[in-house]
């Protein structure tokens, strides 16, 4: 009779450690559920502060954008004028960067102060103005600079891309033959 009774104890044993493992793996999966809700509710969170600091963000800058050009147009002309000489001070290193880097191509110069040959003084040129040879030179690359659009699109013209000096010769050459 014991081996009798014996059976359904085993039987009710393993049925009830299958329980405590159901509910031991339930709980887990119900803890687990919970703490990637709890993550999911604050990257939301986060995302909805972020979200919102930079609505206000934006709407301080048009703000001040909005001010900014309400104040530029209450300036009276000599103001606004002032403030794009201002404007144009601030900037002008920079312009007169880009503008001289051309020159940086240049890979030597000679400088030959011809003042006073053949008896003349030279044209009026030079220190006889007040200026040296080096403030000549510094004059003569700017204005080379200023001219340089105008003699590029003359290049242009004869045939010349890129300011080529030897095509440039060569064209010439061509069209004297030619014409």
């Amino acid at each position: 009779m014991q081996a009798l009774l014996g059976v359904p104890l085993l039987r009710d044993r393993a049925t009830h450690r299958e329980r405590v493992f159901t509910a031991r793996d339930t709980e887990t999966a119900e803890r687990r559920k919970r703490v990637e809700i709890s993550q999911a509710e604050s990257e939301a969170e986060t995302s909805r502060i972020r979200s919102l600091a930079a609505r206000i963000r934006h709407e301080v800058e048009a703000e001040g954008l909005t001010l900014m050009n309400t104040a530029a147009n209450l300036l009276t002309p000599e103001a606004r004028q002032s403030a794009v000489r201002s404007q144009l001070i601030d900037k002008l290193e920079g312009i007169i960067r880009e503008s001289v880097k051309p020159m940086e191509r240049i890979e030597g110069i000679r400088i030959m102060h011809v003042e006073g040959l053949g008896g003349g003084s030279g044209g009026g040129g030079g220190q006889g103005n007040g200026g040296n040879v080096a403030d000549s030179v510094v004059n003569s690359a700017l204005r080379f600079r200023a001219q340089a659009p105008l003699i590029d699109q003359l290049l242009r013209e004869i045939g010349v891309q890129g300011g080529d000096v030897g095509q440039a010769a060569k064209a010439l050459l061509e069209r004297g033959e030619n014409g």
